[in-house]
Formats: structure tokens, C-alpha cells, sequence
């Protein structure tokens, strides 16, 4: 698509929007689908936007669905069994490579939340990142995410893809006991796994924060995000648009709330120890304090991700641009900033 094209693509959608706010939404029954709802942190301001009842207030009865990975996510928004999929950003640019035409509406992470640890046990041989060619590496699956940045960490340092074995141990449970039985040499991990281990592990690699997002990938990321296809977009501007309204309002009240409120706010159905989760959610809640915008640094760096692991893609033909739509989030934030 030409430049000239998306322009008048998007900003069609932005005058739908903007034109029909008052009219009744055309789906205010809307299902969301997520991957790891329950076990990733990053989903926190869906959580609150329904617990505070800013969907409510947008006229929207939202569902959200659990999903193991946000791959199954995907596939349901593909299969029409969901409206919307909380999931990595980088599935947009996939699916468009397969013909899927997919749009990112919201970020709702902008730093990637994982951090590579190394088990105490192993700690006094394991010092530096340099020090892992010829180790094994724990990551959620092969091909994940949590791949992909246990391998941008052994480039950056000018070891190979190869210099490593990787070890599927999934995110949760069975990523903690594996850091603690010590039968790898190093984890990727994301909380709030990575704050129930963390008295078991040393830190090799933290990108919780701006800092670390800068040393895995060399610049602006966003890992996860709100998406839906286009067809919906443009058949569904009204409930689209209040979709993002009550997620960028729930952003913006993460940004200007003191921690222990938020805790406190958070359902008991998400926590299982206070203190904990107070813990864990101090060293990521930055990374949701943002206005959920795509930056073309961001989407750029994605595809150099997916690249990784699948580089036939790249003779695809893909269009960056059509793989997210900030126009959504200039009319939230006319409302709520």
C-alpha cells in the first residue's frame, strides 16, 4: 500500500471515528482475547480498564478470553471467535507476510518485560552474557519472543544464534522450577515469574525498564498490544474507538496513580501475594505509562525480530505502516489526557 493510500486509509478511519462517537456502537458486545491474561503483567491495563469499568463507561460489555500463548490468540481472532487479541505487536507483521490483514490499535508495552537470568548454582562460571556459548538457554518455546531476545543478547555481544542451545520451559510454573532445580544454565523470564524467582537467580540481561530495552534492542520496542483486522476496524469504527478509549484511560490512570493504589485496585483473582506482586509490578509499570503509540523505530525493530527466525520474509512484501494505527489513540487522548 502507498504511502498516499495509508494516509487516506487512516485518516478515514479517524473521521469515522471522530464523526460518530455519539451514534450507538455498531458491536458493544466485544471479546478479547489474551495471551496470559493470568501469568504476564503486561496485560495489567485491560485488567484495570474492566475492574475500574472504563469499558462500561464507553457503553462496551467486554469478554476476555485466556489464551496459553498469544499465537492460539491469533488464530482465534483469524477464526472470528474473538473481535480483539492482546498480543505480541509482532504478530501483525506476520500475519500480514501470510496475508492476514492485521492492525495494531494500542501498545500497551513498551519495554519487552523479560530478563535473563542465570540459576545461582551456576552464577560463579556464568558472570557475563559472553560467558554463555556452549550453554543451555530455558525460553517459553522455540521461535518465541523470549528466543528472540536471549539471541539479540549473544549478538550484541558478538556470539552467534548458534553459540547456545535453547530449552522450552514455558513462562510460568515450570520455568520457575527450572531455574531452581538448576538444570539450566541460563532463563529467559518474564514476571511475575521472574519476581517469585528472583532470590534464585543472578540477572544477566533485565528489559524491564528503558535502559535494558535499549541494550537488547538497540532502540524503541513494543511487545505487546491490542490488535484487530482491518475488516473489523472499518466495519466497527465506533467500538473500535471506545475499545482503545477505555484502555488508553486506563493507561494514563496507571501514569498518575502512586503504586500501592494501584495494587490495590488490582482484582484478587491476579494476585496471589501482595507484597509480591507490589514488587513486581514496581519494575514493570513503567513500561505501561505511556500513550500506547506505535513508533516506525518500534515497528522496524519488530520485523528485524521476525527476521530472526524466519528470514525468507524478507522478499515479502510488507507494509510497516498498515500494521498499526495510532489515529484511534489521538481521538482517546482528545478525550481523557
Amino acid at each position: 500500500m502507498s504511502f498516499a493510500r495509508r494516509a487516506i486509509l487512516a485518516a478515514t478511519l479517524s473521521l469515522l471515528a471522530a464523526a460518530a462517537r455519539a451514534e450507538p456502537l455498531e458491536h458493544p458486545h466485544a471479546i478479547i482475547g489474551a495471551g496470559g491474561l493470568f501469568s504476564q503483567v503486561a496485560k495489567l491495563p485491560l485488567v484495570m480498564a474492566r475492574a475500574l469499568g472504563y469499558y462500561k463507561d464507553e457503553g462496551l460489555d467486554i469478554e476476555f478470553i485466556d489464551f496459553n500463548s498469544g499465537a492460539k490468540g491469533a488464530q482465534a481472532l483469524i477464526a472470528g471467535n474473538t473481535d480483539f487479541v492482546a498480543g505480541a505487536y509482532e504478530h501483525t507483521i506476520d500475519l500480514q507476510a501470510k496475508g492476514q490483514a492485521m492492525v495494531d490499535i494500542v501498545g500497551i508495552s513498551r519495554y519487552p518485560g523479560y530478563v535473563l537470568v542465570v540459576p545461582k548454582s551456576k552464577a560463579g562460571t556464568i558472570k557475563t552474557v559472553q560467558d554463555l556459548k556452549g550453554k543451555s538457554i530455558g525460553v517459553s518455546a522455540p521461535g518465541s519472543a523470549t528466543q528472540i531476545f536471549a539471541v539479540r543478547a549473544l549478538l550484541k555481544v558478538g556470539l552467534t544464534k548458534d553459540d547456545a542451545s535453547y530449552v522450552g520451559v514455558g513462562l510460568g510454573a515450570t520455568a520457575v522450577a527450572a531455574a531452581r532445580a538448576g538444570q539450566l544454565d541460563a532463563l529467559v523470564t518474564q514476571d511475575p515469574a521472574t519476581t517469585e524467582m528472583w532470590d534464585d537467580v543472578v540477572p544477566l540481561l533485565d528489559a524491564r525498564d528503558e535502559a535494558g530495552t535499549i541494550a537488547a534492542y538497540g532502540g524503541d520496542y513494543v511487545l505487546d498490544g491490542l490488535y484487530t483486522t482491518w475488516a473489523f476496524a472499518q466495519k466497527n469504527p465506533r467500538t473500535t474507538q471506545a475499545v482503545v478509549n477505555a484502555t488508553v484511560r486506563a493507561m494514563l490512570w496507571l501514569g498518575k496513580t502512586p503504586l500501592d493504589e494501584i495494587v490495590a485496585k488490582v482484582p484478587g483473582e491476579y494476585v496471589k501475594d501482595r507484597a509480591q506482586y507490589r514488587q513486581m509490578l514496581a519494575a514493570n509499570l513503567a513500561s505501561m505509562q505511556f500513550d500506547g503509540k506505535v513508533s516506525e523505530a518500534a515497528s522496524k525493530n519488530a520485523l528485524q525480530s521476525i527476521l530472526m527466525f524466519q528470514p525468507d520474509l524478507k522478499d515479502a512484501k510488507i507494509d510497516l505502516t498498515k500494521t498499526y494505527d495510532n489515529h484511534f489513540i489521538d481521538e482517546a487522548l482528545k478525550k481523557y489526557k
